[in-house]
C-alpha cells in the first residue's frame, strides 16, 4: 500500500497502544520516531492541537472497558485467527513448551540477574505447594566443586565463631550455680569450642560438659529441637562413652532434682 494512504481505525490506534504499553523504547527508535515526525502538522487524522479521545481516561472507565471488549470480540484481535497465541488455553500450552525448551538449555542467570531475583524474593513467604516443588526440582542436583567447597568453609567458619549464651541455658547454669555453691563440675561448652566427633562421623557441640565424669547436659528448645529425638541424641553419645542429660527449655524451672541426681 502506497505511503500516507492507509488510514489507522480507532481499533487499530487502541490495539497499539495497549501491545506498547509498559515498554520500554530504545534511543535510536526513538529517535527515527521523531525524525518521521518533523514537518508533519496535519495528516487528516492529527492537527495541530488534536487531543486523543482517551486523554486523561483510566482504564476503569466504561469508555476504555468499551473499547478493550470490542477490540478483544474483533475477528482480527488478538484472540483471533491472526493472533491465535494470545490468551486462553493456547497461551498456557505456548508457556510450558517455553519452560520445557528452557529446561537444561546451559544459559545460566548472569551475576545480576542472580541478584535481582534474590532481591525479589527477600520477605516472600513461599507456600507449602511451592516449597514442593522447589523440593523435588532440587532432588537427584549435584553441587559443582566449587559450590561443595564453599558449603564446607561456611560450616567451618560458623563452628570456630563464638556463640553467645541463650536464656534457657543461662537459666540451668544459675540452677548448676545453687546446686553447687563451691565450683559445678560442668561448663559451659556451648560456645563451639568442643566437639566431640560421633560414631556416624558428626560433631556434636553440646551445651554443659563435666569432662572428669563424661556427662553432659543438653539444654533443647522445642522450636529449634522440634525434629530431634531425645532417645538418639542420648544413644549417640552413650556410643562415644558419654552419659548425656536433656532439659526442654520449657522444663527448666523443675529440672532441680534430675540435674542434681544426674550430676552426682
Amino acid at each position: 500500500m502506497p505511503k500516507g494512504i492507509y488510514q489507522r481505525t480507532d481499533d487499530h490506534r487502541l490495539a497499539m497502544s495497549l501491545t506498547h504499553k509498559g515498554k520500554a523504547l530504545s534511543i535510536d527508535t526513538r529517535l527515527k520516531m521523531s525524525e518521521s515526525r518533523k514537518g508533519i502538522r496535519n495528516n487528516g487524522n492529527f492537527r495541530a492541537g488534536h487531543r486523543p479521545w482517551n486523554a486523561g481516561l483510566t482504564k476503569e472507565d466504561p469508555r476504555i472497558q468499551k473499547q478493550i471488549l470490542s477490540i478483544i470480540s474483533s475477528p482480527l484481535s488478538r484472540r483471533g485467527k491472526l493472533f491465535p497465541n494470545w490468551g486462553g488455553e493456547k497461551q498456557e500450552e505456548t508457556r510450558r513448551k517455553i519452560s520445557a525448551a528452557n529446561k537444561g538449555s546451559g544459559h545460566p542467570h548472569t551475576d545480576e540477574s542472580k541478584r535481582k531475583l534474590s532481591t525479589s524474593m527477600i520477605g516472600r513467604l513461599k507456600s507449602e505447594d511451592h516449597r514442593k516443588k522447589l523440593s523435588e526440582s532440587l532432588k537427584g542436583r549435584k553441587h559443582s566443586p566449587t559450590r561443595i567447597q564453599a558449603i564446607i568453609d561456611g560450616l567451618t567458619k560458623s563452628r570456630k565463631k563464638p556463640r553467645a549464651m541463650t536464656k534457657p541455658e543461662k537459666l540451668v547454669l544459675g540452677i548448676l550455680q545453687i546446686l553447687f555453691p563451691s565450683g559445678s563440675p560442668f561448663q559451659f561448652a556451648g560456645d563451639r569450642k568442643f566437639w566431640i566427633k560421633m560414631a556416624n562421623g558428626r560433631y556434636r557441640n553440646p551445651d554443659f560438659v563435666c569432662e572428669s565424669n563424661k556427662k553432659i547436659i543438653e539444654v533443647f528448645g522445642r522450636y529449634w529441637h522440634r525434629n530431634d529425638k531425645t532417645d538418639e541424641v542420648i544413644s549417640q553419645y552413650a556410643e562415644c562413652g558419654w552419659k548425656c542429660l536433656i532439659v526442654w527449655d520449657d522444663e527448666i524451672a523443675g529440672a532441680n532434682d534430675r540435674i542434681l541426681k544426674f550430676a552426682q
